[in-house]
């Protein structure tokens, strides 16, 4: 490791990279500077001085192999399977790339989130000092997290009015996922959903995402229930509902639906919050396990074989 005496500033790591991405010209860093310059720009006698170091190296199998990372860590199979595609193909890879990112909004926002840390943290190991200890203090301290810049695109309401055939869709198409198409179990739910959204006592807390553009992005909802006799916890939300569309999984949608929805849930004394998770969606259970859920109970069912079959 070389024995840098400079101070890496946010300014600094961005000129590196910079020059790291600059694939017509080799540069070179000062030791104790910091001062960056084109190495055929230096005479042959500072070429030769031990003071100046070459920056990290940065090829274009290096920007492929970003590229592969970035498809491994998206959760949404729309986004995923499309870029692998792109890059399966040998011919114009990174321009194609590019324009699948540039398609999509969110996944544009990911990619260059994605790309800046990626990009900062080889610069960061290049020079020496360990992410856990530097954790991009001197970097204006930005978040590790990709979801806040994500969610800057959504929109949250409890008014879903406008959205009202596509919220019930959106319970049609989460139902089919979990029980099948045409289950006797879906078709119970599905009931079950539509007398308690149509039951004019009943009391719903509701919260609806939309894009910036009005498009339906997601839906969560839950009713509250509080027993006859006045008893320790009080209220309790039922959620019976947590729906993102397709093209919106994978960006932290889900777990925004539930935080903002909770913090209603705080402000109508809700005492206790109850979820209903089918036993096929682990990544919801995973989800709340880490919000520090605790399960209560688990439904059995099995097909019976009637005599006329």
């Amino acid at each position: 490791m070389e024995n840098f005496e400079f101070e890496l500033t946010e300014e600094l790591v961005d000129e590196i990279i910079f020059c790291m991405e600059d694939q017509n010209t080799e540069y070179v860093i000062h030791c104790v500077t910091g001062a960056i310059a084109p190495l055929d720009s230096l005479s042959l006698d500072e070429q030769d001085d031990e003071s100046f170091t070459d920056l990290p190296e940065w090829r274009s199998f290096d920007g492929f192999i970003m590229m592969e990372k970035f498809i491994s860590s998206l959760h949404n199979p729309l986004y995923r399977e499309e870029l692998r595609n792109v890059i399966s193909v040998g011919k114009g890879v990174f321009r194609n790339f590019k324009l699948i990112i540039k398609k999509y909004e969110p996944l544009k926002k990911r990619w260059y989130t994605f790309k800046d840390r990626y990009m900062k943290d080889l610069v960061l190991n290049w020079y020496g000092v360990s992410r856990e200890a530097w954790r991009y203090e001197k970097m204006g301290k930005e978040s590790l997290e990709t979801e806040n810049l994500i969610l800057s695109d959504f929109t949250f309401s409890a008014d879903c009015n406008r959205h009202e055939q596509e919220s019930i869709e959106a319970e049609e198409k989460l139902i089919k996922e979990v029980f099948g198409e045409g289950s006797l179990p879906g078709q119970y739910q599905l009931e079950r959903i539509r007398q308690l959204r149509e039951d004019p006592g009943a009391r719903i807390l509701l919260l609806c995402a939309e894009t910036l553009n009005g498009s339906f992005a997601g839906i969560m909802w839950g009713a509250l229930w509080s027993p006859q006799a006045p008893s320790e916890g009080g209220i309790m939300l039922i959620v019976k509902m947590l729906y993102v569309d397709p093209a919106f999984r994978g960006l932290g949608l889900g777990k925004t639906l539930i935080d903002k929805l909770i913090r209603k849930a705080e402000e109508a004394a809700v005492g206790t919050v109850y979820f209903e998770v089918p036993e096929n969606l682990s990544f919801i259970r995973s989800l709340l396990e880490k919000e520090e859920y605790q399960p209560v109970t688990r439904i059995y069912s099995r097909p019976l074989l009637l005599p006329y079959q």
